[in-house]
């Protein structure tokens, strides 16, 4: 499962486009940045682009959350797209509370 939040001013169907066939469902979603594509854009985009089910998420927290829930025990998430959404998500990897 692609956790994906990418900002307005990237290249988004250049990246969505690398990621073709890699992903059978995303969940997309906004960082705090305020050049952030906002999220049913992207949702929008995704489904276009990669033809696979695409969740919405109002933060990138809840989207690995969704993610993990969609991906199931075996599954994997990947987050990717903006390093704002890295950085948001990086005290989850720490294993911090967020």
């Amino acid at each position: 499962v692609a956790v994906v939040a990418i900002l307005a001013d990237k290249d988004v169907a250049g990246v969505l486009d690398a990621l073709r066939g890699r992903f059978d469902r995303a969940i997309a979603t906004t960082s705090t940045s305020p050049r952030a594509l906002p999220v049913d854009a992207l949702a929008r985009a995704i489904a276009e682009r990669w033809g696979v089910p695409v969740d919405e998420a109002a933060s990138p927290v809840a989207a690995v959350a969704l993610g993990r829930e969609r991906a199931g025990r075996d599954g994997t998430v990947v987050a990717f797209g903006s390093l704002s959404l890295i950085a948001e998500l990086a005290p989850l990897a720490a294993g911090q509370d967020v």
